[in-house]
């Protein structure tokens, strides 16, 4: 409820307060509508609702990655895949909406004219959400972006984990950025409250923390320009003085590995 969130949060979380929209449609959903052939006579249309959030079901959990306009409580995480760049499905594309503006710059809606039609102003507002493609962070001294990414976590993980994904040559490290970002600048019940971290609390041989270790924050990892917008803007919020390299990708550029050896200004 709301006031959970405030809790936690310090303010209203719009993701909490969609899920207890959506959850409270669902229950009204699978209660509401004709049961029996006698009820569908009484109220024909008294069912609308039932298919109306199937569809809206539908378009969360499916619609939403493949556009680009979800990356977080989707279905894409049970099936492992790629969210940016070329993908990793042999039929479902993703990131639609952020290839189609790729190559062009959010800085549109900045030098948008007074008199622009509504359809300009529209498409303004597209290239800002979408354009500008990938950017690799190379290297940052901002505190707020080590903090979100790429959230190494893997000396928070037992010593037997770690050692059995060395075993199936994972390469052994694991990234906490979905709970970085769902945990970041909570008054209470943080990302040293999760389980992840407590495990490592109790765990003998776990090593110095990510966030206080300097090879970690040195990791590069890609990111989409309006996450890049979105993080920096909350360093500024903290009053950061902060160094920050960074590389466009280009987006033909589009796997990790590509990612990680492409050589560009």
């Amino acid at each position: 409820n709301t006031t959970l969130m405030r809790t936690v949060h310090g303010r209203l979380d719009s993701a909490g307060t969609l899920f207890l929209v959506l959850t409270a449609l669902y229950v009204r959903a699978i209660f509401s509508g004709p049961h029996t052939e006698l009820d569908n006579a009484k109220s024909p249309d008294g069912g609308w609702l039932r298919p109306f959030m199937c569809g809206v079901a539908f378009l969360y959990g499916f619609v939403g990655p493949v556009l680009g306009l979800q990356s977080m409580a989707s279905s894409t995480m049970y099936g492992n895949v790629m969210q940016y760049g070329i993908g990793n499905h042999i039929i479902v594309p993703t990131f639609l909406l952020q290839r189609l503006y790729a190559s062009r710059s959010p800085a549109e809606l900045t030098r948008l004219l007074p008199n622009a039609s509504l359809t300009m102003l529209a498409d303004a507002h597209l290239v800002d959400a979408f354009g500008g493609g990938l950017l690799r962070v190379d290297e940052t001294s901002s505190v707020a972006m080590q903090q979100l990414a790429p959230a190494e976590a893997t000396t928070q993980l037992p010593s037997r984990a770690r050692e059995l994904l060395k075993l199936v040559g994972a390469g052994g490290h694991y990234f906490e950025l979905y709970a970085a970002r769902n945990y970041f600048d909570r008054p209470l019940f943080n990302l040293n409250s999760s389980a992840l971290h407590a495990i490592s609390m109790s765990d003998t041989k776990a090593e110095i923390s990510p966030s206080k270790s300097s090879t970690t924050n040195r990791l590069p990892y890609v990111q989409s320009a309006y996450e890049m917008r979105r993080v920096l803007a909350l360093a500024r919020e903290r009053g950061e003085e902060f160094e920050l390299t960074y590389t466009p990708l280009p987006i033909s550029v589009g796997s990790p590995r590509a990612w990680r050896t492409f050589s560009g200004p």
